[in-house]
């Protein structure tokens, strides 16, 4: 054999030998990540520490829902309680009585006499007992909200 038939079957085999590896590598076992299925734990939220399960999201919405409910009941009763709560108020001489609910609906003005009022003082004595009246019923609002905002978790 020459030196060149030599030569051309060492490359024949160094190309081979590529071909070879190339293909070993093309069709070696890739490294696949693979999710691991949900176990029925994880499903329903009991499962992994970090983001819970499927559906807790969903639990999360059905709590929030609830407390939803919970916040408009306790509201509704909150206001029927307004309703029913009468406040009075007075006049700066308290001959003038007036009487709101605690949703500030006027329910009655009351005055002892009109003996020694004019018009500009009596006005003056009946917009004093309805500004009291207000005060005291807002006051009594208040308290009532920061009640309802302590059951339901709201600082």
């Amino acid at each position: 054999q020459s030196s060149f038939a030599v030569g051309e079957a060492m490359m024949r085999a160094a190309v081979a030998a590529v071909v070879v590896v190339a293909c070993v590598s093309a069709f070696q076992a890739q490294h696949v990540v693979r999710q691991e299925g949900m176990t029925r734990r994880e499903l329903f939220g009991g499962g992994k520490k970090e983001g819970g399960g499927a559906l807790s999201s969903v639990a999360g919405v059905v709590d929030q829902y609830k407390k939803a409910q919970m916040i408009a009941k306790k509201s509704a009763q909150l206001q029927e309680e307004l309703t029913k709560t009468v406040v009075e108020g007075a006049s700066e001489d308290g001959k003038i009585t007036v009487s709101i609910t605690g949703q500030q609906t006027p329910i009655e003005v009351k005055i002892e006499s009109l003996e020694g009022y004019d018009g500009g003082s009596l006005s003056e004595q009946v917009t004093s007992a309805l500004k009291d009246a207000q005060t005291k019923s807002l006051q009594e609002m208040q308290v009532k909200l920061q009640s309802l905002y302590a059951d339901i978790g709201i600082d």
